[in-house]
């Protein structure tokens, strides 16, 4: 497990096998100041050969366009390898901000 200390919020990440997928708990804020470890984490994993990933939303309670940002660089990439994201366990306020952005 990581901890990710940002100027306001870190964010824990863990990740463990669920074969064929990659899981990824979040927990913290997935903003500007976690935003930029969780992409270099997730890039590297996928740079590895990991095409299948699920990030797990329960313990996420703020999401910004930052994350949001960063939720679609690694979409695009896995779209290239003909990999696969998966959102779930979704808070409420990140939800509204991915339904906004029609995510």
């Amino acid at each position: 497990m990581n901890d990710i200390k940002g100027a306001i919020m870190k964010i824990k990440i863990r990740e463990h096998a669920a074969p064929p997928a990659l899981i990824f708990d979040l927990d913290g804020d997935f903003d500007l100041y976690s935003s930029h470890e969780v992409k270099n984490q997730i890039e590297e994993l996928i740079s590895q050969g990991n095409h299948n990933l699920l990030l797990n939303m329960q313990k996420v309670n703020y999401l910004d366009s930052t994350g949001v940002g960063v939720l679609i660089r690694i979409l695009l990439l896995l779209n290239q390898k003909e990999g696969k994201l998966r959102l779930y366990y979704v808070n409420d306020a990140p939800l509204k901000v991915l339904q906004l952005t029609m995510l």
